[in-house]
């Protein structure tokens, strides 16, 4: 019986290692993959010219004149991803916005880039973008976990539109698996207790193993 209990331990121990292992690598997807940098995340058509497409990934921005062909990175300090993205009827007004609600717009078609206020501190609010639209007018509207937001004047100001939703509980659960309940740096801190994890489940493992080569002699 205390040989089965120890098999089971053992059990236990490697999938709680495989899911420490496993979680910490999804916490960091850009750093640990490099070639999901340019994964496509998000294509944009432009309104008024059917060759010209605008590809988001998830540290870059690129751009097509030839209806997807042939694809060039442009010269964008990408917000924190998943990044959203948005177009005036023009095409040359785009926004693209990051998840904790680090926003920036161009007007000239993507040359030159001007950060964008966010209403709230949406990491501190534990606050979440959804998506974004532009309007013909250049206005801004905002989705996020906390309802509807509309700006006209490039962030300057900002009102909320509508009744704000109720935070679900499976969101709550989500953030608190993953650390960014508590903003990106309580990240690090899952970090810090998934190694001391591993370390312990290791050290465990290493002196069971010990101990059953000692009784086996």
């Amino acid at each position: 019986m205390k040989t089965l209990h120890r098999w089971i331990g053992f059990g236990s121990a490697a999938v709680l290692l495989l899911a420490c292992l496993t979680g910490w690598a999804l916490s960091h997807p850009a750093r640990l993959f490099p070639e999901l940098r340019r994964e496509p995340l998000i294509v944009l058509t432009h309104p008024r010219d059917a060759k010209v497409l605008w590809r988001v990934a998830r540290e870059a921005l690129l751009r097509s004149e030839d209806r997807g062909e042939h694809w060039a990175e442009m010269n964008v300090d990408m917000p924190v991803g998943p990044v959203f993205m948005g177009s005036d009827a023009s095409g040359r007004t785009l926004v693209l916005a990051g998840r904790w609600g680090e926003m920036i717009r161009s007007t000239d078609g993507g040359t030159v880039w001007g950060r964008i206020e966010p209403p709230m501190d949406f990491q501190a609010e534990g606050v979440k973008v959804r998506s974004l639209s532009v309007a013909a007018d250049g206005g801004l509207f905002l989705q996020t976990s906390r309802g509807l937001w509309h700006t006209a004047d490039g962030g300057r100001r900002w009102n909320p539109t509508g009744e704000p939703p109720e935070r679900s509980l499976y969101s709550v659960i989500l953030d608190l698996h993953t650390g960014y309940f508590f903003g990106t740096w309580f990240v690090w801190a899952l970090d810090f207790g998934v190694i001391s994890l591993i370390i312990l489940i290791g050290s465990g493992i290493f002196i069971w193993r010990k101990k059953e080569d000692k009784l086996w002699k």
